[in-house]
């Protein structure tokens, strides 16, 4: 038997729902999705040898100017 998932309109199968003591309209699919998001980023590891080349390029290059739209070099 189908059944359409109140957040994203599908049609799906009832073994992609919850099972009947927890009755929610919502799909599984859509449950982790909603804990991927809830879920806290691990931080970013700075890698010393990434500044070392991103402070070489500013120098060598000067600093980046977004105001201007990038050209084509060919």
């Amino acid at each position: 038997m189908s059944r359409t998932c109140t957040s994203c309109c599908r049609r799906l199968p009832s073994d992609h729902f919850p099972p009947a003591e927890r009755r929610r309209s919502t799909c599984r699919l859509c449950e982790a999705d909603e804990q991927r998001v809830r879920a806290r980023l691990a931080p970013v590891r700075i890698d010393p040898l990434q500044v070392r080349l991103n402070n070489a390029a500013e120098i060598w290059h000067g600093p980046v100017d977004r105001g201007t739209p990038l050209r084509c070099a060919a």
